[in-house]
């Protein structure tokens, strides 16, 4: 998939959004940061437009782990937001069951506490 990126939409923009944080993380990290914080959680008043502004989101954080590994907690916000989230079932919650599960897969080996690593396993 990485090498293909040019010929995908999703894909280029992933690629062009992560070149971007990697250029100026000190201006687009706390954008991204602040996207993520005004987030509503998951609930049954979710709309499929929500659901899919989350997933996007989520997607930016995951793909960026590498660039935002100093600036965000993501151990707070696994425990604090992405497991409460996994365990909510209403109409839409795959998509960010799966969001986090990548999300997870992002971030397992770029910044987790061995703690984490026995909640998330």
């Amino acid at each position: 998939e990485s090498d293909q990126w040019e010929f995908n939409r999703r894909a280029c923009a992933e690629k062009l959004l992560m070149t971007l944080v990697s250029k100026h993380k000190a201006l687009l990290s706390p954008i991204l940061i602040e996207a993520l914080n005004s987030l509503p959680p998951l609930s049954s008043s979710s709309t499929k437009e929500s659901i899919l502004l989350k997933e996007a989101i989520y997607c930016a954080i995951g793909i960026n782990a590498n660039y935002l590994a100093e600036v965000f907690q993501f151990d707070d916000w696994l425990q604090n937001r992405l497991l409460l989230e996994s365990k909510v079932d209403v109409q839409g919650s795959n998509i960010i069951k799966r969001r986090i599960a990548v999300v997870i897969s992002n971030w397992i080996g770029v910044k987790s506490s061995k703690n984490v690593r026995g909640i998330i396993y």
